[in-house]
């Protein structure tokens, strides 16, 4: 594989030419993103039958970014939550017989 000169003329011995055409037995580069995000560790505490769920739902996956996501999901609900406080402030609540209508027209799950 050909080099590629450094400043002060050494050869970088298999560095690959990137800007020329690619030479016999050289690869396009592989290009990967390793992002550094702070992280703060924690220590909580659940009850048992809820931490035998989410043992048994994770298997070998990551515990750490499944109680991220779950936080952060939670922090939206309560960000919506709030939202939805302000718009019955601002235009008064939905009728109760309006979400009895909607409810009955939704479907059902199955």
């Amino acid at each position: 594989m050909p080099g590629r000169r450094a400043s002060g003329g050494q050869t970088l011995v298999g560095a690959p030419s990137w800007g020329h055409p690619l030479a016999a037995g050289e690869r396009f580069p592989t290009v990967v993103a390793i992002l550094a995000v702070a992280v703060r560790k924690w220590s909580v505490s659940v009850e048992e039958e809820l931490a035998r769920r989410v043992e048994e739902h994770l298997g070998h996956r990551g515990l750490s970014g499944f109680v991220a996501r779950a936080v952060e999901h939670e922090l939206e609900r309560e960000a919506l939550g709030e939202y939805l406080d302000e718009l019955d402030e601002s235009f008064g609540a939905i009728p109760e017989e309006l979400i009895e209508q909607f409810d009955a027209e939704w479907p059902a799950r199955s």
